[in-house]
C-alpha cells in the first residue's frame, strides 16, 4: 500500500471521531487569536492530528530557506517520541539532534554543541508521545485550500517566540513541512521531501557523535 493510500485510509477512519469532537466542542484548543475558523477547518485540524499520531518513524530529505536569503538542504529522520535528526548537506557544518531529552545543535566545523530542552523547542509537541493541538497552544489561523492545509499555532504564555505554521496535504493530511516566524520577524520555510514511513531506526543516529562533550547543556 502506498504512503498516500495509507494516509488516506487513516483520515477516513479518523473522520467519525473528528466529527464527534466538533459536535461536543473542540474546547481544549484555545482559539482566542483565530480569525473566523470554520467547522470544516477545525475538522481538518483534528484529522491532521490523527495522522501525525499515526507516524512513529519517518525519513527523507528537506530543503530550508529563510527571508534573509539563507538556503540549505539535507537528510531528516524522525522517531517519535522524542527523537529527531537533521543532517545538513555540505558546506553547512550543522547537525541537529533530539535524543528524547534535549535538542542539540552541532557545529562540526567549530566542534561545539549547543543544548536546549525539547520542551523549549518550537517543535516540541510534534515529538511528544501524543501530538495534541490542544496542549499549550493557541490556534492562530487555519487555511484549508486546494493545494495546502496551513495550521498556525503559537505557544501559550510564550507569544514573544513567534509563530509556527504546519503545512499539510489537504486530502491525506501528510505533513509537508513548516514555516516559522521568530521574534525578530525572520521567516524560515522547511519543506519535507521523498518521505518514507514506518522505517527501521538506529538509536545511535540520534546521539551526539563521538568526541562531543555535554558539559554545556542547558539544565534549567
Amino acid at each position: 500500500m502506498s504512503v498516500i493510500l495509507h494516509l488516506s485510509t487513516l483520515v477516513k477512519r479518523a473522520s467519525t471521531l473528528a466529527a464527534a469532537a466538533l459536535l461536543i466542542g473542540f474546547s481544549g484548543l484555545s482559539t482566542a487569536h483565530a480569525q473566523d475558523i470554520t467547522d470544516a477547518e477545525l475538522l481538518a485540524v483534528v484529522e491532521a492530528e490523527q495522522v501525525l499520531n499515526s507516524v512513529i518513524t519517518a525519513q527523507g530529505r528537506f530543503t530550508q530557506q529563510d527571508s534573509l536569503g539563507g538556503q540549505a538542504s539535507g537528510e531528516v529522520a524522525i522517531w517519535r517520541p522524542g527523537r529527531l535528526r537533521f543532517d545538513y548537506d555540505a558546506p553547512s557544518p550543522t547537525l541537529i539532534l533530539a535524543d528524547g531529552y534535549f535538542v542539540m545543535s552541532v557545529d562540526r566545523e567549530l566542534e561545539n554543541v549547543a543544548h536546549q530542552r525539547i520542551s523549549r523547542s518550537p517543535l516540541y509537541f510534534l515529538l511528544d508521545e501524543r501530538v495534541e493541538f490542544t496542549k499549550g497552544l493557541n490556534l492562530v489561523d487555519v487555511v484549508l485550500g486546494d493545494q495546502l492545509l496551513e495550521i498556525t499555532v503559537q505557544r501559550q504564555g510564550r507569544e514573544d517566540e513567534g509563530f509556527l505554521t504546519l503545512l499539510f496535504h489537504p486530502q491525506t493530511k501528510e505533513l509537508l513541512g513548516w514555516r516559522t516566524v521568530d521574534a525578530q520577524g525572520v521567516t524560515t520555510l522547511l519543506q519535507l521531501e521523498f518521505m518514507s514511513y514506518d522505517v527501521p531506526m538506529n538509536e545511535a543516529d540520534f546521539r551526539l557523535p563521538a568526541g562531543y562533550g555535554r558539559d554545556d547543556r542547558d539544565r534549567n
